[in-house]
């Protein structure tokens, strides 16, 4: 009964269009690696099988409405991963942007991004009848400038960028 509520509500349309551009990604990560020239398979299959599987079933699961009253510890911890980085991060190519845990290797500054939207998102919504004053204005600004200046001491210019960005998209 479940398994068929689950499936109830989807939007193909959606899925589909997120499945074609997973499948572009996964091209590209395999012409990235030379695959075609006989290189190892092993990262397009971890990326397939992460993006098409795992991610996929996490999100058309998520009741993003109840993390949604836990913004403020998921935006600290989000902080913390960023601070992680900065003390026990991995360096390769002189760049310090990732976490190692075992065999696997995170990239904080791209869980930075979703978690940036769905934070501003929430903290625009409860304060949106003051959103055009100047305190306001002033928190929202600390509230993205920390992060940004976190991912600027990896250094990841991109993905700073994309958080501002994402700021002046969210605000406007």
């Amino acid at each position: 009964m479940r398994f068929k509520k689950l499936f109830q509500n989807l939007d193909y349309w959606l899925i589909i269009a997120v499945c074609l551009l997973s499948l572009f990604g996964i091209i590209s990560i395999a012409s990235a690696t030379r695959i075609n020239l006989g290189a190892s398979a092993t990262e397009v299959i971890k990326q397939a099988v992460f993006s098409l599987i795992v991610l996929m079933l996490i999100a058309a699961n998520v009741d993003y409405e109840y993390f949604a009253q836990f913004f403020i510890p998921i935006y600290i911890l989000n902080l913390l991963l960023l601070l992680a980085v900065l003390l026990f991060g991995a360096n390769f190519n002189n760049a310090t942007r990732w976490i190692s845990i075992g065999p696997l290797t995170i990239q904080p500054s791209e869980f930075a991004k979703v978690i940036m939207i769905f934070c501003l998102a929430r903290l625009i919504s409860l304060k949106q009848r003051s959103i055009n004053e100047l305190p306001m204005l002033v928190l929202l600004c600390v509230f993205v400038a920390v992060p940004i200046v976190l991912i600027q001491k990896e250094p990841a210019l991109s993905a700073s960028l994309v958080l501002l960005a994402i700021f002046c998209i969210e605000l406007f």
